[in-house]
């Protein structure tokens, strides 16, 4: 997964994010918890000076 679970209780969500800022904060990743099967990243950063 690469982001926090998604719950409809805001409340049970919000200690699902709590959980996975304790464990993953510090980590620079783009996806700190492994790519998702069905899920294509495409980079946008410019790759030329200005």
């Amino acid at each position: 997964r690469s982001g926090s679970e998604y719950h409809d209780d805001f409340r049970q969500f919000l200690h699902i994010y709590s959980q996975d800022v304790a464990c993953y904060g510090e980590n620079l990743a783009y996806f700190p918890k492994g790519f998702i099967e069905n899920m294509f990243f495409v980079s946008a950063n410019p790759w030329v000076s200005f």
